[in-house]
């Protein structure tokens, strides 16, 4: 058996070939899709491959795995604090990865499978559509603030608030930006309304979603973002386990919010904590109804997301310890 050490950079990776105890080759691989398969067909069916985790990993971790018996992802972190180095080169870092899987010591990591990293881009385009529909409203009430327009009694985004607006005194140019972003505000709610709709059916055919969605509070979008960020509940041996994964505890014990994680799904967790923090702020409330549907009440709690808490309160954790606690037995 092999092991092949890959040191992935953004255009290239480096890769040492570890046969037995001896270096057999080093060379370096470009990360075009074509030039990753065709190295990929030079591997054995046997070879094992080892590389960090970073931004390119699922897709080289995806073109690879046909090729060889297994995929190993390292946790950077704790290679770089178990491996010590004078020489730092990217030929050294290769070699030390194929070297610590081969002698067992090499810290990895779980590797989320095709339908998790599904729910996670889709949950993440979600994200990012709620923000920049925020910043188009930010923009529209910027301009009114702008020229001294008082603010409007109702909701300004429905049909009565577009009536006002078109009627409101602003100079032409600054009237033509408005409407502007009034049109991008329609497209990017049409978008955001399509993919809610796409997340409430991938809930509804999963019977893990449906079984989260009994507690109160969740629904197919909280639902699909948990499952999206938990993957296989089996890796976790505890409901504490589970909620130490994301950093759920209280703000006193936390000196500096912990975003710098191993895995690829580092910058996700934030809009999973935001999401699962307005979800336990439904107390009594009754369960939301299916977001199949645009009218859906739904809406009315997700549009919260994205609050950017760095650390939850005390009494917050108070409310997710028995939240977490019906998660990890609902899936377990």
């Amino acid at each position: 058996m092999r092991v092949i050490g890959m040191d992935v950079h953004r255009a290239f990776a480096q890769v040492a070939v570890l046969e037995g105890t001896q270096i057999v080759e080093q060379k370096r691989v470009e990360l075009e899709h074509d030039t990753v398969v065709e190295f990929g067909r030079s591997l054995r069916p046997d070879d094992e491959l080892v590389l960090e985790a970073t931004g390119n990993t699922t897709a080289i971790v995806r073109l690879l795995s046909p090729f060889v018996r297994r995929v190993v992802i390292a946790n950077p972190g704790e290679v770089r604090a178990i491996a010590h180095a004078r020489v730092k080169t990217d030929k050294v870092d290769a070699v030390i990865l194929a070297k610590l899987h081969a002698s067992g010591f090499l810290p990895e990591v779980w590797a989320a499978d095709d339908d998790t990293i599904g729910r996670r881009r889709m949950a993440s385009e979600r994200a990012a559509l709620v923000r920049s529909v925020g910043r188009l409203k930010s923009r529209i009430q910027s301009i009114l603030h702008t020229n001294l327009i008082p603010r409007y009694a109702g909701a300004l985004f429905t049909k009565g608030g577009r009536i006002w607006l078109e009627k409101v005194p602003l100079p032409k140019d600054e009237k033509a930006m408005l409407f502007r972003h009034i049109d991008e505000f329609d497209r990017l709610t049409g978008q955001l309304h399509d993919l809610d709709r796409q997340l409430a059916r991938r809930a509804l055919d999963d019977p893990r979603a449906r079984k989260l969605m009994t507690i109160a509070g969740v629904n197919a979008i909280v639902a699909t973002t948990v499952l999206a960020s938990i993957g296989e509940i089996s890796r976790f041996e505890s409901a504490q386990k589970l909620a130490s994964y994301f950093d759920i505890k209280p703000a006193r014990y936390v000196a500096v919010y912990a975003m710098q994680r191993a895995s690829t799904a580092g910058t996700f967790l934030l809009v999973w904590k935001d999401h699962f923090l307005n979800a336990c702020q439904v107390r009594g409330q009754r369960r939301p109804c299916c977001p199949a549907f645009p009218s859906c009440p739904f809406l009315l709690l997700t549009s919260r997301l994205l609050a950017k808490r760095l650390q939850f309160s005390t009494g917050d954790v108070k409310i997710i310890e028995g939240k977490r606690q019906l998660i990890f037995a609902q899936l377990f």
